[in-house]
């Protein structure tokens, strides 16, 4: 006598039936597919073989990647590498993936993914008293802009929210950059490179390159992925020489 069945996954996709019988305690039962007059009829057969923890999907934790933040080098400087580091609770094998954005770069994909676009014409600038701007995306999520650029996801305060990415004052001084933004012609891949061996990642502008770029570095344990994009800014170098006046 059958007690209740549950429906089970199992980590290969295929659904099944656990039943726990009043004689004989857990069993499985597997779905067939059967033909019958032209209809298909889907029957279940018991497997009274013992249920395995493999048998069972369990909830997946995403990895935590240690931030980062915003990293300056010089023009000099040939390479700049960063150590990535993750953990993961599931004690899973980890992997890490990077990748090199400009600003337009960064724009348009955000703008891609998530639709983004004005709910008002003024944006509700300053509605919070940060000088902020609010957009909407696709699915009806609030964002906000700073003054300096930085595009929030909407978390029910200014100070739960969480920075996706800071695309410089000008994207905030006309937000169309951002909602109507354009796939650029040119890559900053032409001028920057990015290397990742194990979980150094290598940053190799060419030579003589000045100007402000982007990064997005991810850990992924097969299932889930986590990431964080920071900025990098490539410096001129000082001046070794010193100017005196001129005195007569």
């Amino acid at each position: 006598m059958i007690g209740s069945i549950n429906q089970l996954w199992n980590r290969s996709g295929h659904v099944g039936f656990s039943a726990k019988s009043r004689r004989r305690g857990p069993c499985r039962f597997l779905p067939r597919l059967e033909q019958l007059e032209d209809r298909r009829l889907l029957s279940i057969s018991p497997n009274l073989a013992p249920l395995q923890p493999d048998d069972l999907l369990e909830a997946n934790n995403p990895p935590a990647l240690e931030s980062i933040g915003d990293q300056t080098m010089s023009h000099t400087q040939d390479t700049l590498d960063i150590t990535l580091s993750a953990s993961d609770a599931d004690g899973d094998t980890l992997s890490y993936s990077t990748e090199a954005f400009s600003a337009p770069e960064l724009a348009y994909q955000l703008d891609q993914e998530l639709g983004l676009h004005s709910a008002r014409d003024d944006h509700y600038f300053n509605h919070r008293g940060y000088g902020e701007k609010y957009f909407r995306s696709a699915d009806s999520t609030w964002y906000y802009m700073l003054s300096g650029g930085e595009l929030y996801r909407w978390g029910g305060s200014i100070q739960n929210s969480t920075l996706l990415a800071t695309l410089g004052p000008q994207y905030h001084a006309d937000p169309s950059l951002l909602l109507e933004a354009q796939a650029p012609v040119a890559s900053i891949s032409d001028q920057v490179t990015i290397g990742l061996s194990g979980s150094t990642l290598t940053i190799d502008p060419v030579a003589d390159y000045t100007g402000e770029f982007f990064v997005r570095a991810n850990a992924s344990d097969g299932l889930s992925t986590s990431g964080e994009t920071f900025g990098v800014i490539v410096t001129e170098a000082e001046s070794p020489w010193i100017f005196w006046p001129l005195t007569e």
